[in-house]
């Protein structure tokens, strides 16, 4: 048996080449998720007897001032999992017009005040440092709803710039087609959006009828292709919060493919 790893921090992909050095048939591979079905072509992966999709960002981005992560420290305004990406979050901050700003500091960080937000950003371009951005948030946000403000315009760029929803999506299918009959697939969310995608997916794909609901029966004879194995999803316990306070917001979700 094999165990395939796939990160695209090339930071991470030395830690867990690292750790796992000891043992074998591992394999850690520096590419994205959502390529996840032509990398199993690329390394002749006939199928996988189990999958786990940890969508969330590691805590080593967050610490790390360098890669503008977090608004707790001062740094370059970049964001990239990848540094061979092209687009940093100071480039969208700086050419985005003002209504695609709102746009997306809504859409991806459900941030009642998006356009105040996306307003003084543009009458402050141009934006390198953390600290500029987390000043406008300041200057707009009233002081009870600033922390949560800030950290939603960091997660909305962050989500956005490196297609983190897409991914989920490309993954979660590529694991439907990949995993053995019995097979697992596990994800970990950390935010309400993502959680409710593999929610939908799961419910989907373990229906037993995809007819119109206004079909008396029906006729398009589905055979479920998951059984989902987390009819409740799973968090963290108190213990597990108080040894590691990022995983406070993790949901878990299991299924088993028919």
């Amino acid at each position: 048996m094999t165990l395939y790893g796939i990160d695209r921090d090339p930071e991470a992909i030395k830690r867990a080449t690292s750790r796992l050095s000891p043992f074998e048939n591992v394999n850690i591979i520096y590419g994205n998720h959502s390529d996840l079905e032509m990398i199993a072509q690329e390394e002749k992966i006939p199928g996988l007897d189990g999958i786990i999709g940890d969508w969330g960002i590691s805590r080593e981005l967050l610490e790390n001032p360098d890669r503008g992560f977090a608004h707790k420290f001062e740094g370059p305004l970049d964001m990239r999992y990848s540094p061979d990406d092209p687009t940093t979050a100071a480039d969208l901050l700086n050419t985005l017009p003002q209504d695609d700003l709102a746009a997306i500091i809504k859409k991806y960080g459900e941030e009642r005040f998006a356009k105040p937000i996306a307003r003084e950003i543009v009458k402050n371009r141009p934006l390198t440092k953390s600290s500029e951005l987390s000043s406008i948030v300041h200057k707009v946000c009233p002081g009870k709803y600033e922390i949560k403000s800030l950290s939603r315009v960091y997660m909305a760029l962050r989500v956005f710039l490196n297609e983190e929803l897409d991914a989920i999506d490309n993954a979660m299918a590529a694991a439907l087609k990949l995993l053995r009959v019995g097979g697992v697939l596990i994800c970990l969310s950390y935010d309400s959006t993502e959680d409710k995608k593999v929610k939908r997916f799961f419910s989907h794909w373990s229906k037993k009828c995809h007819c119109p609901p206004e079909f008396p029966v029906c006729v398009c004879y589905t055979k479920p292709k998951l059984l989902v194995l987390t009819p409740k999803v799973i968090t963290p316990g108190e213990a597990e919060i108080g040894e590691n306070p990022y995983a406070r917001s993790a949901k878990l979700r299991a299924a088993k493919k028919m």
